[in-house]
C-alpha cells in the first residue's frame, strides 16, 4: 500500500534532480491542462451607452450584428475545441510520459512530442472520449463527474506506455487501477492545498517554479506505484520455465 509521504518524497526528489527541464515541462503541462489561468482583460464599457446604441440600430442592423457575434463565437469555440483535441491532449500525454520517466532517471523534454509521434490518431481519440465521458457524467451533477475523473485518471499515463491501447481498454484498465484508490488519490490532491494557497499569494509564480511540477511528479509516481502493484500478481503467478 502506498503512502502520500512516499509518493511526494519521490516527486520532490525527481524535481530537484532535473529541475530546469522539469520546470519547462511542468509549465507546458500546466498551460495545456488548465493549471495556469491566462489573465483576461475586459474593456470598461458603459452599459447605458451600449444600450442606447442597440436601440438606435434598425432591425436589419441588429440582426446582422447578432449574426456576426454568433458566427465569431462559434468559430472561436470550434478553434478552441480543435486546439484542445489535436494539440493539447497529445501534448499532455507527452508531458506525462516525461514525468513518469523522470521519476526513474533524468528524462529528456523531447518526450513532450511522444503523443504526436506514436499512434497520434489513437491518442487524440482516446483522450477526447475520456474527457467527453467525464463531461457527460458531470452533467448528472458535480459528484459523479468528480468520481469518473478519478476513475479515468490513469488513461493518459497508460497511453504513455502503450499508445496503441484503444479507448475501451484504457478506460477499463484505469478503472481497475483506481478501484479502491479514488479516495486516497483525492486526499493526495488535498495534501497540496497548503502549497496552492501559498502560491496564490505569489500570483501563481510559486506554482510555476515549484508546486505544479512537484504535483505532476507525485502523480506520475502514483501511476508507477499502481502499475507495479497491478503487475505484481501476474509476475508471481507466472509459471516457472
Amino acid at each position: 500500500m502506498w503512502t502520500r509521504k512516499e509518493l511526494k518524497a519521490q516527486g520532490k526528489t525527481a524535481l530537484k534532480r532535473n529541475y530546469g527541464k522539469t520546470l519547462l515541462v511542468g509549465l507546458v503541462l500546466a498551460v495545456v491542462s488548465g493549471g495556469i489561468t491566462i489573465p483576461q482583460f475586459t474593456a470598461n464599457v458603459n452599459s447605458e451607452e451600449l444600450s442606447a446604441q442597440f436601440q438606435n440600430m434598425g432591425s436589419e442592423e441588429l440582426a446582422a450584428f447578432l449574426a456576426l457575434f454568433i458566427g465569431v463565437f462559434a468559430v472561436a469555440s470550434l478553434f478552441a475545441i480543435a486546439l484542445s483535441v489535436f494539440v493539447f491532449h497529445p501534448l499532455a500525454v507527452g508531458c506525462q510520459r516525461y514525468f513518469v520517466q523522470n521519476n526513474a532517471a533524468p528524462a529528456d523534454p523531447k518526450e513532450m512530442g511522444y503523443g504526436f509521434k506514436t499512434n497520434y490518431k489513437n491518442v487524440i481519440l482516446t483522450m477526447f472520449l475520456t474527457n467527453l465521458f467525464i463531461s457527460l457524467w458531470s452533467l448528472l451533477f458535480i459528484i459523479p463527474g468528480i468520481v469518473k475523473s478519478y476513475s479515468y485518471r490513469m488513461v493518459p499515463y497508460l497511453l504513455t506506455d502503450d499508445p496503441n491501447m484503444n479507448y475501451k481498454d484504457a478506460l477499463n484498465r484505469s478503472k481497475e487501477m483506481m478501484m479502491g484508490q479514488k479516495w486516497n488519490a483525492f486526499i493526495l490532491d488535498l495534501s497540496f492545498i497548503g502549497w496552492k494557497i501559498l502560491a496564490a499569494f505569489t500570483f501563481g509564480l510559486l506554482d510555476i517554479l515549484y508546486v505544479n511540477p512537484y504535483m505532476y511528479g507525485t502523480n506520475a509516481e502514483l501511476y508507477r506505484t499502481l502499475k507495479g502493484s497491478a503487475q505484481a500478481p501476474a509476475v508471481a503467478e507466472a509459471p516457472i520455465a
